[in-house]
Order: structure tokens, then C-alpha cells, then sequence
């Protein structure tokens, strides 16, 4: 579980996947403002990303304190079909927004061998691909370069694998 208690008494809104803050892909939270990393976004991952996403929420709050002081008004959320548990970053804002280290973290409640993950937006794909193998209290990295096909105007992201990939 997140250290997420700051965040609910702040009022930020979580994901129900994480059960942390939601988050866009520059760790900006729906609060103008207020950005979040690390163990605050989702249970323990080892200590190298907790870093290395603190410093892009950084280098993300720089920005904003150097005048970039317009704050996503209704970021995509990404949501994630059963057996997959939840995604970090869980909402976009911009394509030109990288996640943390390039890639998204990706949790599975099941093991999966080469799972086949398919990206939809409004009954379209953005993207379908393979990973090795997913497994329960492991993050997998998934690519970021869906997030030029994401209609920043359309309707939530879903993250499921394709049908018959389950094993």
C-alpha cells in the first residue's frame, strides 16, 4: 500500500488501481501544484526508481515554478483490466510528457507468460504488444509510445491483454 496519507488528507484524488495519487505521465496529481513520486504513487518498488521518479517530479515542478503554469485541466485516466492490478503513471495530459525513465510500470495479479497487452482508447487500439512475463509483485516496463496516439479530448485508457494471452 502507498504511503499515500498526505495525499488523502490533501484531498487528492487516487487511483483505485494503485491506491495512490492518480498521476499523469510528468507526476502531476489534480491539485495545481502538487506532484507526487516514489512509494507515495504505488506500494514499494525498489529504492532506484522511487529516486529516479522523485527527480523526474522534480525536474517536472522546475518547470512549473519557472513559469510553465498551466496545469492539465481533466488529464486521460488509464485504467487496467483484471488480471493486470494497475499502471504508473495512471493518467496522461500530454504526449509530450514522458513517464518517469521512459516506460510505464505495469502490475499483474496472476503470472503470464508472454502476455500479449493491448492499449485502447474509445473502442480504438494506440498499441499491442509482447511482454516476457508478468508476475504478482513485480512491475513490468511497457512502453510509452502509445501516448501519441491518446485523444487528450477522448474517454479513459484501457490496459487489458488481448483476448487468449492469459496462460
Amino acid at each position: 500500500i502507498p504511503d499515500h496519507e498526505l495525499a488523502v488528507a490533501a484531498g487528492v484524488e487516487l487511483d483505485p488501481g494503485t491506491r495512490g495519487p492518480r498521476v499523469d505521465t510528468a507526476l502531476r496529481t489534480a491539485r495545481a501544484g502538487m506532484f507526487a513520486a516514489g512509494n507515495l504513487l504505488q506500494g514499494a518498488e525498489p529504492a532506484d526508481v522511487a529516486a529516479l521518479g522523485g527527480r523526474h517530479a522534480a525536474a517536472s515542478a522546475a518547470r512549473w515554478l519557472a513559469g510553465a503554469r498551466e496545469w492539465p485541466a481533466r488529464p486521460v485516466p488509464i485504467t487496467c483490466r483484471a488480471p493486470l492490478r494497475w499502471i504508473s503513471p495512471n493518467a496522461v495530459s500530454s504526449a509530450a510528457d514522458p513517464p518517469p525513465r521512459a516506460r510505464f510500470l505495469l502490475r499483474s495479479s496472476a503470472f503470464v507468460h508472454r502476455p500479449e497487452i493491448e492499449i485502447r482508447q474509445d473502442g480504438r487500439a494506440l498499441w499491442r504488444g509482447r511482454l516476457a512475463q508478468l508476475q504478482p509483485g513485480r512491475s513490468a516496463s511497457l512502453t510509452p509510445r502509445w501516448l501519441r496516439s491518446v485523444n487528450a479530448a477522448g474517454g479513459a485508457i484501457e490496459i487489458a491483454l488481448k483476448a487468449g494471452s492469459q496462460g
